[in-house]
């Protein structure tokens, strides 16, 4: 068994962050938690995992002919008995 629930946030627009050059209009946040279930039928093989995070994209403007997409993100993962897990991700999405 598998739920997930995401929560899209309306942008951050910017009036003035940069240059003419060089701009970023707007940044976006989404939040998301999930849980997982596996072999619900048999008690001792059971394992039940939980995990939530953030990630932030970043519109970025340059030169008034090039967008990118910086997105930035963090993740943990708990389970009963076991450390939890962490996991980051950057990424630079060249859109045109």
């Amino acid at each position: 068994m598998k739920s997930t629930i995401e929560v899209n946030l309306p942008p951050l627009r910017f009036d003035r962050f940069g240059t003419s050059g060089l701009y970023v209009p707007w940044l976006r946040a989404a939040m998301f938690a999930g849980g997982l279930a596996t072999n619900l039928d048999d008690r001792d093989s059971r394992r039940r995992l939980l995990n939530g995070g953030a990630q932030f994209d970043l519109s970025i403007s340059a030169l008034s002919a090039l967008d990118m997409m910086l997105s930035f993100g963090v993740a943990a993962a708990v389970e009963r008995g076991y450390a939890p897990r962490y996991e980051a991700m950057v990424s630079l999405k060249v859109l045109r």
